[in-house]
């Protein structure tokens, strides 16, 4: 009875111990566990930046018609890179030491050429007054000289003033005209500048101004301030020219000899800022009397002292001398003579043939 009640009062699920004696027990069934580890990986992606439209957001084209602009479209220009743009480049650069060369500094001169003439001992091609200076001429060079003397820098070349023909290597004679236009004479040609710009259609004939077509130079022009008048000198002869019409006037040419003791062949001839004339040959000039139609002193003087400010030689030389021109045979009186007093009337006669002599020329 108490075992009956044993088993009714037990617990249900009781587990009892072994029996003592008793087969083993089955060993513990193995547990077996297995661990998965998953790895996730996230990529978070960013919105791109926005792109510029092609069309205006404001202005949208949804195909509607729209008016005419008032405007023209504007030009669709070449890009031009600005000149002050500043490109920058990286380069290597092998630097390589050397021995310095060294290098004096000095002041550019023009190479000399072997045809500049010398000022102190040359004649002269031709002289004129331009624009109240006095313009020397020799060879493809000339002078410019002030009221200070030569202008710094010359002899210049011509061409470099003027602009004559690159192969002139020489004028004839110069002078400028009343309306203040310079007219240069070369060869059987004759060309007219307004300052140093040479007028259109030139260069022209000789006898476009009533110049004979034999004649092959001018040896020397001026407007001589006795009357006015332009003068047109060329070996034994002169002709007096009309600047109104530009053609030389009638009954001429004329001897030189009504220029008395200036000769032929004359190299040059101008009027000084004084009124006087002076004629130029060789290396010597002569001034002449306007008033006596003569030249004041029958011996030359030198060109370069006077008018190049050269000094002058230590022993005078006679080489301007020779082949002086003729005396005047009108006014010529002899030393016997020249002691007694004159009549009157041969005054009066003289007087007369100035008179005729100028209003001759």
């Amino acid at each position: 009875m108490p075992l009956s009640l044993e088993i009714i009062g037990s617990p249900e699920g009781k587990l009892w111990g072994n029996i003592p004696g008793g087969p083993p027990p089955p060993p513990p069934p193995t547990t077996t566990t297995t661990t998965t580890t998953t790895t996730t990986t996230t990529t978070t992606t960013y919105r791109p930046w926005r792109t510029r439209p092609t069309r205006p957001n404001h202005y949208p084209d949804d195909g509607r018609p729209r008016p005419p602009s008032r405007y023209p479209p504007k030009p669709d220009y070449r890009h031009k890179t600005h000149r002050h743009h500043t490109t920058w480049s990286t380069t290597t650069t092998t630097t390589t030491t050397m021995r310095p060369t060294p290098r004096f500094r000095h002041r550019w001169t023009p190479p000399q050429r072997d045809d500049v003439p010398n000022k102190c001992d040359t004649s002269y091609d031709a002289i004129s007054i331009i624009r109240r200076e006095v313009f020397i001429f020799k060879g493809r060079y000339l002078w410019r000289i002030g009221d200070q003397g030569i202008y710094e820098g010359y002899p210049a070349e011509i061409t470099r003033l003027f602009n004559l023909p690159p192969s002139t290597d020489h004028v004839d004679a110069v002078y400028e005209r009343p309306d203040k236009k310079i007219v240069f004479f070369v060869g059987r040609e004759y060309y007219v500048f307004d300052a140093n710009h040479l007028e259109p259609g030139y260069p022209k004939p000789l006898t476009n101004l009533g110049l004979p077509a034999s004649l092959e130079k001018i040896d020397g022009a001026m407007v001589w301030g006795h009357n006015g008048r332009t003068y047109f000198f060329s070996g034994s002869m002169y002709w007096r020219f009309d600047e109104s019409v530009n053609y030389v006037e009638l009954d001429y040419p004329r001897d030189m000899s009504m220029f008395a003791g200036v000769g032929n062949d004359i190299d040059a001839v101008f009027q000084w800022k004084n009124g006087k004339t002076y004629f130029f040959k060789g290396k010597g000039f002569w001034e002449f009397d306007d008033l006596r139609m003569r030249v004041a002193h029958e011996k030359q003087k030198l060109s370069a002292p006077v008018w190049m400010g050269c000094p002058p030689p230590e022993v005078e030389t006679n080489d301007i001398e020779t082949n002086l021109p003729r005396k005047s045979a009108i006014l010529s009186v002899s030393a016997a003579s020249a002691g007694r007093i004159m009549p009157i009337f041969t005054i009066r006669m003289i007087i007369a043939i100035f008179v005729a002599r100028i209003m001759y020329v």
